[in-house]
């Protein structure tokens, strides 16, 4: 199903539940009555005489008995069933609201609003190994690996399924910058007769992804060419000034900061879509269920 299409049900259904329903009565009252006909239908070629039957007095009889023990019993059983089905499905929707939905839509929230201000964001994944300033992934790792991953309707884990496989390629996709950036420095060394020895990780590690996104100028000059780096080779004023200028354009070419920039709209985009669909859900528990329950 179309993405587009598939996300207009969702939200169509959470909106508008009532519709749902209507829809959902005049389908069985269809089939109802699609059945109906059938059974006259195969009655008729049959030969059946309904007529001789129902003049029969005791063949009614017999009917009615059957048919209201039937009614009745089954009746009596689905009302039985479908009141304790509800009374879990209320208890454990308002439990998962406060559990699964909230906690996504509090931390969603904040991860759109550091996307949004800021040009390049550090994700925590595991609050064990947070650093400072990072913004935090982690309720949805948390839930994912408990339980409360199956409480959920599978559209919305799909949803943040697809979600976090964004957020690990937005922060894989950083880690491209530092290597391309590292690779066209190392290439415009060895074009000047030069190379780089020994400790590349080390240079590499000097790069800093946030600088590079942002395209600052003369970053090379800052970092590289003005401090002694263990593996860079000694370069003359002259080579040094060749490097910084070929490398301030190519940061405008470098397609992995391009596919940075599409990564994290994507990751905009989807969390955008997610919290609409939390808050539908929010509310539809809210007042479809916990205003109306004396449970909490």
């Amino acid at each position: 199903m179309n993405k587009k299409l598939r996300s207009f049900l969702i939200k169509t259904r959470l909106k508008h539940p009532l519709i749902l329903k209507i829809l959902c009565v005049a389908l069985l009252f269809l089939l109802l009555c699609i059945l109906f006909s059938s059974i006259i239908y195969f009655l008729n070629i049959s030969k059946f005489n309904v007529s001789k039957f129902l003049n029969n007095s005791g063949s009614v009889a017999i009917l009615a008995s059957l048919l209201g023990a039937t009614v009745g019993g089954a009746i009596t059983y689905f009302v039985t069933i479908y009141s304790l089905i509800q009374s879990n499905h209320i208890k454990s929707a308002i439990i998962n609201k406060k559990t699964i939905y909230e906690p996504l839509l509090i931390e969603l929230k904040s991860l759109i609003k550091d996307f949004s201000n800021n040009n390049i964001v550090q994700i925590s994944f595991n609050s064990t190994r947070r650093h400072p300033n990072f913004a935090q992934f982690e309720a949805w790792m948390r839930i994912k690996n408990d339980s409360r991953y199956y409480q959920m309707p599978s559209y919305l884990r799909e949803y943040l399924l697809s979600l976090e496989e964004h957020v690990v390629s937005y922060v894989k996709q950083m880690e491209n910058v530092e290597q391309s950036a590292f690779e066209f420095l190392k290439r415009q060394v060895e074009n000047l007769g030069h190379e780089i020895t020994d400790n590349e990780a080390g240079v590499k590690s000097c790069f800093n992804s946030e600088d590079l996104i942002s395209r600052k100028k003369d970053t090379l000059n800052e970092i590289f060419l003005r401090d002694r780096i263990v593996g860079m080779p000694d370069l003359t004023e002259g080579e040094k000034l060749i490097v910084n200028e070929k490398f301030n354009d190519h940061l405008y070419v470098d397609s992995t900061i391009e596919e940075y920039f599409n990564i994290k709209n994507e990751v905009i985009s989807l969390l955008n879509e997610i919290m609409e669909v939390l808050e539908l859900i929010i509310i539809t528990i809210t007042n479809k269920y916990e205003r109306k329950s004396s449970l909490f």
